[in-house]
């Protein structure tokens, strides 16, 4: 518990915490936005508003999520439906965009294989990580 006054995920399920964070950050560094990574990897099928479990799972492999892609999608349906995961679902990684939270930025700045196991994240994505949060310290703050 961090004392924020505030509710995290992290302090929640720190397990799906990790989970999701990993699958932000990889979005991040391959994609760069969300909608990039919706549009250009997840949403297979342009005439559908959602992304079934086969393609999420697919587009997870293509950008190199080392998680457990049917993992994350089962995380993201918090509608429940079986028909796949809604982009206002799929919307809710955007608070890694914006800022990770304590336990996740311990996770994210840790080095070496202990940061790797940690957060299930692959070095060449912590280092991203890392030369990212750099720049924005030393920039105006924004995450891009």
């Amino acid at each position: 518990i961090d004392r924020s006054g505030y509710i995290s995920l992290e302090e929640i399920d720190l397990d799906v915490a990790k989970l999701l964070g990993s699958l932000a950050v990889t979005i991040h560094v391959v994609c760069g936005t969300l909608d990039k990574a919706w549009d250009g990897w997840f949403k297979k099928q342009f005439y559908s508003h959602r992304v079934s479990k086969e393609d999420f799972i697919s587009a997870c492999e293509e950008i190199g999520y080392p998680g457990d892609g049917a993992a994350a999608w089962e995380a993201l349906r918090s509608d429940l439906a079986t028909v796949g995961v809604s982009r206002g679902e799929f919307g809710f990684l955007e608070m890694w965009f914006a800022q990770p939270g304590p336990q996740m930025r311990r996770c994210l700045m840790g080095s070496g294989s202990s940061a790797t196991q940690s957060c299930g994240l692959k070095s060449s994505v912590l280092t991203s990580w890392n030369r990212h949060e750099s720049l924005r310290d030393s920039s105006d703050g924004s995450p891009f």
